[in-house]
């Protein structure tokens, strides 16, 4: 057994040089694969009306970030949308379906197409992912098909 008390256990990791933040993305203009389309379940005890609501997540992963160190390469980027219940007619909930909504037509999501689209018909898109940082925090400034893309085959 390794004595972990007297042993340099950090030396050959160079941790120096890693990111200070494991998740940060720089600002910019990437490739990226949406690999995965869920729903979170909101937070009933929340102190916030939003925070109740569930979310729609979309993870993306970048493919390629343009730079030739390639940094950003297979790093994920989540983007949340918190969704009111249908039921749920104030401003700020039609305010909220409609980011969704434009996220979705951006995606190459038919408006017709909406109520109906899975998951699984937004899994393996390739997309051109537009970020911005804030504080932080990397957002999604916004998620559009590659000018070449004529998108996925909706039902």
């Amino acid at each position: 057994m390794a004595n972990t008390e007297t042993e340099d256990i950090f030396a050959d990791l160079d941790l120096e040089s890693a990111a200070d933040d494991p998740f940060a993305v720089k600002a910019g203009t990437y490739r990226a694969t949406i690999t995965e389309v869920s729903r979170k379940d909101g937070d009933e005890d929340a102190d916030t009306v939003e925070k109740r609501w569930d979310a729609i997540i979309f993870t993306y992963v970048i493919d390629d970030d343009g730079d030739e160190d390639n940094e950003a390469v297979g790093m994920p980027v989540q983007e949340w949308f918190r969704v009111p219940p249908k039921e749920d007619t104030s401003a700020k909930a039609k305010q909220k379906r409609s980011f969704l909504k434009k996220r979705m037509l951006g995606l190459g999501v038919p408006a017709e197409a909406m109520n109906t689209t899975r998951p699984t018909d937004l899994v393996d898109t390739e997309v051109v992912l537009k970020l911005k940082r804030t504080g932080d925090y990397t957002n999604v400034a916004s998620a559009t098909l590659p000018q070449d893309d004529e998108g996925v085959d909706f039902p």
